[in-house]
């Protein structure tokens, strides 16, 4: 709609009606104390702003004026036509027209005004800022999965087998050390003053007095994990964190401050879309420099959490999916692994269901996502080199899948996503995961509405607090 003329026109008062979304933003004439004033000021000096009308008659500003001169007893009213009819547009649309023309016309009371920014919010617009940073599931894919049987020969070490006098020592460093978690740095510092034996038998070394420092702490670290897989050593007594950062957020001013704040109020919100699903599923990718193709394109989209391996992962990582999986609340942990098929690529995932029923007793389901050999025969990939003969898994490899490796990166980057998201959806209930979306896409569009209220109202508490001072 635009204004089709300034030119101001006498209307007959009951040629024109109110618009009725008026009513679901500003009070009602009757609700308005000031109306008899306001109709009195009329009889006196008549109307002294032109009422706004469609061509089809609807007020689009001026229902209290037109109120008060009924009030008055006018049978005339000034008024300007501008283009367009309003039973042409939406309801979203007539309530913009209504917005637009009413800003500043008159002094609105709190409730109207945050009404009436409630109203502004297009739902669209709210839901498409909101997926900015949020996916969405469009459809399921299919796939063929093949779970992996645990690998018997996945153990972890008996900390007590020959390390005795080696476990001992690092439960009394932590003993002395319990009100906050240490690094393992911090416990081989400790341990050079102790020098504890740690093994017996004829090479039976004490730590620190090897001449091999790196021969040591690798010592230290595997003791640390097998007796944290044991329950001999509280997860929670070390401190597996490496280059933290600490740092103050500041603002050159409270102005700055207050519309940053009321900018991002509300807009933090992810909902559980996992809520319903019978599985907790994870993706754990072999190689780093994946990782971040399939976090944007993969768990991203469907809200699976996801971790980068490089190898053979630490104790620490299965311990963070291990919390994941418990805080779900789900019976079933379904990993989908993404790997090299190589000897330690095809090794791994078995080896991660031993450790997951060994260190955390765990009846995990894992998965092989990529590279598989039906993806090898179906993308005609090429093979990298040969397997490494120094690989202690070589023989077995080889007898099963020959002499030849494959790594992630040999397969086109669209078919590693749609493989790996395949594999995925497989695990999950489709219509449950969109369903899901939709109602958090529902409660963005409220949330935008909640934040345009607020906002409408922070300026005058603003001025409030200032007057106060």
């Amino acid at each position: 709609m635009s204004d089709a003329t300034q030119q101001i026109v006498l209307i007959g008062i009951d040629e024109i009606r109110p618009s009725p979304e008026n009513w679901e933003i500003y009070r009602r004439p009757e609700a308005d104390a000031d109306l008899p004033s306001l109709a009195e000021s009329i009889r006196e000096i008549g109307i002294q702003q032109p009422l706004i009308v469609s061509e089809d008659m609807f007020i689009i500003s001026g229902h209290r004026r037109h109120a008060a001169a009924q009030l008055a007893g006018l049978s005339h009213v000034p008024a300007i036509i501008i283009e367009g009819e309003m039973r042409d547009l939406s309801d979203k649309e007539r309530i913009k027209i209504l917005i637009d023309h009413n800003k500043g016309t008159r002094v609105k009371t709190t409730a109207e005004s945050v009404t009436e920014a409630m109203a502004a919010v297009d739902p669209e617009a709210a839901i498409r800022e909101a997926q900015a940073r949020k996916a969405q599931v469009f459809a399921k894919a299919q796939t063929s999965t093949q779970t992996v049987a645990a690998n018997t020969g996945s153990r972890r070490t008996n900390p007590l087998q020959h390390r005795r006098e080696f476990l001992e020592a690092v439960q009394s460093i932590l003993a002395q050390t319990k009100r906050f978690p240490i690094t393992q740095r911090n416990i081989h510092y400790r341990l050079l003053g102790i020098a504890p034996l740690m093994s017996k038998g004829k090479k039976g070394q004490r730590y620190g007095q090897t001449g091999n420092s790196k021969n040591d702490t690798g010592k230290l670290s595997k003791l640390l994990t097998d007796a944290r897989s044991a329950r001999l050593i509280d997860d929670d007594l070390i401190s597996d964190g490496t280059r933290p950062e600490d740092f103050f957020e500041v603002e050159n001013s409270v102005g700055e401050y207050v519309a940053s704040e009321v900018g991002n109020m509300f807009k933090r919100y992810f909902s559980n879309v996992h809520r319903d699903q019978s599985a907790h599923v994870e993706l754990l990718v072999e190689k780093n420099t994946l990782f971040d193709l399939l976090r944007k394109h993969v768990a991203h989209d469907l809200r699976i959490p996801i971790t980068s391996g490089r190898g053979y992962v630490s104790y620490p990582v299965g311990c963070r999916m291990r919390d994941r999986f418990k805080k779900s609340g789900k019976d079933r942990f379904v990993l989908i692994y993404v790997s090299d098929h190589d000897p330690e690529g095809i090794d791994m995932p078995s080896s991660w269901k031993g450790y997951f029923k060994i260190d955390h007793g765990i009846d995990a389901e894992v998965v092989r996502a990529a590279v598989t050999q039906a993806q090898i025969q179906k993308y005609n990939l090429p093979p990298d080199a040969n397997a490494k003969v120094s690989s202690s898994r070589f023989k077995s490899y080889v007898k099963k899948y020959g002499d030849k490796v494959w790594e992630l990166d040999s397969m086109d980057p669209d078919h590693l996503i749609d493989e790996v998201r395949a594999a995925c959806l497989a695990w999950l209930e489709v219509d449950l995961l969109n369903a899901a979306m939709q109602r958090e896409q529902e409660d963005d569009v409220r949330l935008a509405r909640l934040n345009a209220a607020v906002a409408s109202i922070i300026p005058d508490l603003i001025h409030k607090l200032d007057v106060s001072i």
